[in-house]
């Protein structure tokens, strides 16, 4: 600490280098025995009814020059510029990157989610795979319907994924109000430091693993191109839901609400996305809804991607 500030019955007893502490309080009388811990002495001495019942003799402290070597060693600025202090100690993009680092090195020091995360998804990928094994390129033989039933899982299996993520800022969310309190960093950067985290290590690596195991053993088309659009659009829809949940995270009062809330939406996104429901067979009230679904726009781009350019054969 640069500077310490000490308080005994609610009066300023010391507010200056914390390495003088210690001379201040001996100048006074109160001496530091020795081998003895130095915050234990501050705090017994400032607690003791003598100490109290002494405070009305004790000098006033100035806290002007403190806070002049403090505040121009934090932000370049005198004490008497008070009208420019700023809120925070440190820029913004300094917040950003300190609360990034430290979440992703939280997550790697517990990497048992991590693990159980990407071993699910490697499954989950061999097994999709094993049962959508090179689909024929005929309608007789589910050609067409494999192709759309293995998209539309796809897309199911990714977003309901998410959901794991309903948890991230209700794990944290004391130790948040207590930081963001004290001035340590804003909430923009808190959110953005967990999303990134979150995105990078839980919402595009398994989306990139599932389409590269599934793609080939599927047997879609093999075009480079038409294999990195296919993870674009996996990525995508993974990153939506997940920001979708963050939502619901931020303002749900705890997890099993959110959970819900959560749930909820998907399935209403998963049954206006375009495979379950024909859009043109909807009543005309409610033809509108599917543009709100993201399953809809997600499950379209795999379509577009996969069915441009291939030839279904019809044998009646």
């Amino acid at each position: 600490f640069d500077s310490l500030m000490v308080l005994s019955h609610c009066k300023l007893v010391y507010f200056r280098k914390a390495d003088l502490t210690l001379d201040h309080f001996s100048h006074l009388g109160y001496d530091c025995p020795r081998n003895y811990n130095p915050a234990d002495f501050i705090i017994d001495t400032v607690s003791s009814s003598a100490f109290a019942a002494n405070l009305n003799n004790l000098p006033s402290v100035d806290v002007q020059p403190a806070y002049s070597t403090s505040h121009k060693k934090g932000t370049g600025q005198s004490a008497g510029q008070l009208d420019d202090v700023e809120e925070y100690a440190t820029p913004f993009f300094s917040q950003f990157s300190i609360l990034t680092r430290r979440t992703v090195l939280n997550a790697l020091r517990n990497p048992f989610l991590l693990r159980i995360q990407y071993a699910v998804t490697i499954v989950v990928a061999v097994i999709v795979g094993y049962l959508f094994y090179h689909v024929p390129d005929d309608l007789q033989h589910g050609g067409l319907q494999n192709r759309m039933g293995v998209l539309f899982f796809l897309c199911t299996l990714l977003a309901f994924n998410s959901i794991t993520s309903i948890d991230l800022f209700f794990s944290e969310r004391l130790l948040f109000l207590r930081e963001r309190a004290n001035g340590c960093y804003s909430t923009l950067a808190y959110f953005l430091a967990k999303a990134v985290a979150d995105l990078l290590l839980m919402r595009f690596i398994p989306p990139i693993l599932l389409g590269s195991i599934v793609y080939y053993m599927v047997g879609l088309q093999p075009a480079i191109n038409k294999f990195l659009f296919h993870l674009l659009g996996l990525v995508l829809v993974a990153m939506t839901s997940t920001s979708m949940c963050f939502v619901i995270s931020a303002g749900a009062p705890n997890v099993s609400v959110g959970n819900l809330v959560a749930i909820l939406l998907l399935f209403f996104f998963l049954l206006f996305g375009g495979f379950l429901v024909n859009k043109p067979s909807m009543p005309a009230p409610v033809q509108w809804i599917p543009e709100l679904s993201f399953i809809t726009f997600g499950f379209t781009l795999l379509m577009v991607n996969e069915f441009d350019g291939i030839n279904i054969l019809i044998n009646p």
